[in-house]
């Protein structure tokens, strides 16, 4: 797309709630670039249909308190990953930012598994820990879930049911040891992914990447720092159909991409409020397609691109309705192309399918 011509387009947005009009400019090159759900424009372009959501704050069955990480299944099941106060004050409608709490909470990470529609089909409990969450979500080829659990510094699996299948790591620096796991995925061979970083009084800061096979080998890629192939604060981590490594770091307001074999390949991003650009990238995912869609957490939206990085769509706002988001911190496509949103200052989980180039229909199951 190197020949593409470049247009500037100027938009006008009323920003909500005083009737001011404000205009913004943004440059189209070389893709349709779809500013979309932010409260200006029309809608039908936006989505395919319109947007799922399902939760609201609690304990129950079917509530989230903090939803941290989400994860589809080929069989269409989604994972959502939240910490479930063991004795939630119930009826408390509030968000993450005000929700009452009448005495210290005491956490259980919890696991809850929901068809594609948000109809809860099981949840499960994790180890307790008062000051630890779990932070990411994995299905591995068989349909097995990896979880990363955050301040135990180990990656749980559990089968589909939820039964514990296995764990390992423990607290270091160390090849197959962790600090504070953020993110981690799998490939189709089986090889998990797992993202870390934390502080050692003695060594420093710790950011890595590091890939583990089934016969046990590790592989660690990246160190800390801002330089091309170095990480500050990695929180996200997923991979193309090519087995490339795409990772979001909420330090470097970025992405990376790494080869197979771990070399850099390219970034872009850069910290900011415009399109492109982010604050504190939370998760990532790479459809089927080859599209890539950051969660930008502080930016209140899910931005998607092309796998060599051109932006292609901005979905999200800062708001309560189902086209808003507050603070995501997670994002997952299934096989269909439906994108799943930890909408976590919201305390639910939104689905959403974008009108993407090339995606002009719903698609089904494969």
């Amino acid at each position: 797309m190197a020949n593409a011509q470049c247009a500037v387009r100027s938009v006008q947005c009323e920003v909500r709630g005083t009737g001011e009009l404000r205009t913004s400019q943004f440059a189209l090159a070389g893709a349709l670039v779809a500013v979309v759900g932010a409260g200006c424009g029309p809608e039908g372009p936006e989505t395919l249909e319109p947007p799922v959501v399902w939760g609201g704050f609690g304990a129950d069955a079917g509530r989230f308190d903090r939803p941290r990480a989400i994860a589809c299944a080929p069989d269409g099941s989604v994972y959502v990953a939240d910490l479930a106060d063991r004795a939630s004050v119930r009826g408390h409608e509030k968000d993450l930012f005000v929700s009452p709490r009448p005495r210290e909470p005491v956490f259980d990470g919890r696991i809850q598994k929901f068809d594609p529609a948000g109809k809860l089909v099981q949840e499960w409990r994790l180890a307790p820990f008062d000051a630890g969450k779990p932070a990411g979500l994995a299905v591995a080829p068989n349909g097995d879930l990896l979880v990363g659990e955050t301040h135990h510094h180990r990656v749980s699996r559990y089968s589909p049911q939820g039964q514990l299948l296995l764990r390992w790591g423990a607290y270091g620096r160390e090849a197959g040891q962790f600090l504070l796991i953020r993110d981690l995925t799998c490939d189709p061979k089986g090889n998990a992914y797992v993202v870390d970083y934390g502080y050692i009084e003695a060594v420093g800061l710790v950011s890595r990447l590091q890939r583990f096979t089934p016969d046990g080998h590790i592989t660690t890629i990246g160190k800390p720092g801002s330089a091309p192939g170095e990480l500050d604060r990695p929180e996200g981590v997923a991979l193309d159909a090519e087995g490339n490594i795409y990772v979001c770091e909420s330090g470097n307001h970025r992405v990376q991409v790494f080869s197979p074999a771990g070399e850099f390949l390219r970034a872009w991003g850069g910290h900011g409020e415009q399109p492109g650009q982010f604050n504190k990238p939370y998760d990532i995912d790479v459809s089927a397609d080859g599209y890539v869609y950051v969660a930008d957490r502080d930016n209140h939206r899910v931005q998607v691109f092309t796998g060599d990085g051109k932006l292609v769509a901005v979905w999200g706002s800062l708001g309560t309705s189902r086209r808003h988001l507050a603070s995501p911190w997670g994002v997952a496509v299934d096989r269909t192309g439906a994108c799943f949103i930890c909408d976590t200052g919201n305390q639910r989980v939104v689905k959403v399918r974008l009108r993407l180039p090339g995606i002009t229909t719903t698609r089904r199951g494969r």
